[in-house]
């Protein structure tokens, strides 16, 4: 079981602000949808499965907005390795997807995956020249993800 999951929903439709007041959400336009527990582990094999058995995106971003970057909890040395998400070396923030991406702000899923190659003081933001990544799958799969995003979407801001 992993952290809490929220969303921010918006509409102006008179009709689903009704049901939402109903719902005891609000007036609106805004709405937030909060859950105290993310299933992950069984939630995201139950969505490929889905996405495999219907042959239909289940998950389609029209724009990348936001990016979990990783955030030192404490003072941390060169030669650390990262510790796992939930541990006591950093904590998560969320930026803009286009200023994390141009500020090579390093994201919290990719941490644990890292050793430092600089001194971080507490609270600073870590970054992608800040430490050494492993070679491995997820690493791998991140930086096609950021290429397919930023060169063919054309929504690089700087040139990879």
């Amino acid at each position: 079981m992993g952290g809490s999951v929220f969303v921010i929903g918006y509409t102006e439709d008179n009709r689903l602000q009704a049901e939402m007041k109903n719902y005891k959400k609000g007036k609106g336009p805004y709405y937030l949808f909060f859950r105290d527990y993310h299933l992950g582990s069984i939630e995201a094999p139950l969505t490929i499965v889905k996405a495999l058995l219907f042959k239909k995106s289940l998950l389609s971003p029209k724009v990348w907005y936001s990016e979990v970057i990783t955030v030192a909890k404490r003072d941390l040395k060169t030669g650390m390795k990262l510790d796992e998400m939930g541990g006591y070396d950093y904590y998560d923030l969320v930026e803009k997807a286009d200023v994390a991406f141009r500020e090579r702000m390093l994201p919290i899923g990719l941490a644990h995956f890292c050793t430092l190659e600089r001194d971080v003081k507490k609270d600073e933001i870590i970054t992608y020249d800040s430490v050494k990544i492993e070679d491995n799958l997820a690493v791998r799969l991140r930086e096609e993800q950021d290429l397919y995003w930023f060169k063919s979407k054309g929504n690089s801001i700087i040139d990879l």
